[in-house]
């Protein structure tokens, strides 16, 4: 229950909120180095500098995209030192540049005396922060590191499509989305792209409101959803039906690791479910001390209806410890789990 209470830490703005300030102040840099998961919030930083400063009927001239898998240094600095021809600055845009091989330390002696004529974009997924090209950049440009979106910022992205598509829904339901999409998972690779593409299914296959099943039926890859299709078979006792449905999600290829936190997850709302359900509390207190959607608190009043707490703890420490043999290779990941199933 810990992690219910945790105060959140202070952090800093994230990039594309630092890139809007600085759009919005004027002060933005003429080098800019973007980097990070986030493709899609790559690109629209790209885009929100080019439309800044490049007049649309000058992008021929004042706009260059250059492979910077391919391209050498010297090109990318004749691009740069060309002036524009109507725009207000000329902006280059190197994607995916490799510093390899002697390119990046050239381009940060160059990033010295920078053009105020132009703007350079360079995009790479992870720069090396201890060479030359990162150190310059963030001394004569700046930085920007286009991480995971905070939970607020992430939920306002997902009401705003919401809302463009024209649909009403209960606002916690986009943090039900993130939920069961499993973006903030530690081994996930789901995206702000994954996310975009999943609402679009949502908006696609509800009626005029969202319903918390229209979010359930439409997020890709729900392995969150399985597990609570799995949760409720094993503490309903048909361990047959559990076995199964673990075997589907191994087949799959799903993270051994990823599955028993999720699964130890699950358990953990269903045991905080049974004794604050034990203690009479109401689902809107349920909802305000745990801080998740009804939707899931629904989903676990029924394991926890059915078995009592005692049961559910022993449930989630056999859990704890089938993890504990994986890791500490006292048992294999297959047999650790489906004595997990036969004992739990």
């Amino acid at each position: 229950m810990t992690g219910y209470y945790s105060k959140a830490k202070k952090q800093e703005p994230h990039s594309y909120k630092r890139i809007q300030s600085e759009l919005s102040e004027g002060s933005l840099k003429h080098i800019l180095l973007f980097y990070g998961r986030e493709r899609y919030l790559i690109r629209w930083a790209c885009g929100r500098v080019k439309e800044t400063y490049v007049r649309p009927e000058s992008e021929f001239f004042d706009f260059v995209k250059i492979d910077g898998t391919a391209a050498e240094t010297e090109e990318i600095i004749g691009a740069c030192e060309t002036v524009p021809m109507l725009s207000e600055k000329k902006v280059v845009l190197v994607e995916d540049f490799d510093e390899t091989e002697g390119r990046g330390d050239r381009l940060a002696e160059y990033m010295k005396e920078f053009p105020e004529s132009s703007v350079l974009i360079l995009v790479c997924d992870s720069p090396d922060k201890r060479k030359k090209l990162y150190k310059a950049a963030v001394k004569y440009g700046s930085a920007y590191d286009f991480d995971r979106l905070s939970a607020p910022l992430l939920r306002s992205f997902l009401a705003k499509r919401f809302r463009a598509a024209k649909k009403a829904f209960d606002p916690d339901l986009a943090g039900l989305f993130i939920d069961l999409s499993g973006y903030y998972d530690r081994d996930s690779d789901y995206t702000l792209d994954n996310l975009v593409n999943d609402a679009a299914k949502v908006t696609a296959l509800s009626g005029e409101r969202i319903t918390a099943e229209d979010i359930e039926n439409a997020v890709a890859g729900n392995i969150s959803r399985d597990v609570f299709a799995f949760s409720d078979a094993l503490t309903s006792g048909r361990r047959g039906e559990a076995l199964r449905m673990l075997h589907s999600l191994m087949e799959y290829g799903e993270n051994i690791f990823k599955l028993l936190g999720l699964i130890c997850a699950q358990y953990e709302t269903i045991l905080a479910v049974s004794e604050m359900r034990a203690e009479g509390m109401t689902l809107p207190q349920m909802k305000s001390i745990l801080g998740i959607h009804e939707y899931r608190i629904r989903k676990a009043l029924g394991p926890a209806s059915s078995c009592g707490a005692d049961g559910i703890r022993r449930t989630l420490m056999k859990a704890y410890e089938a993890e504990r043999n994986i890791k500490t290779g006292a048992a294999d990941p297959q047999t650790a789990l489906e004595l997990f199933v036969a004992e739990a």
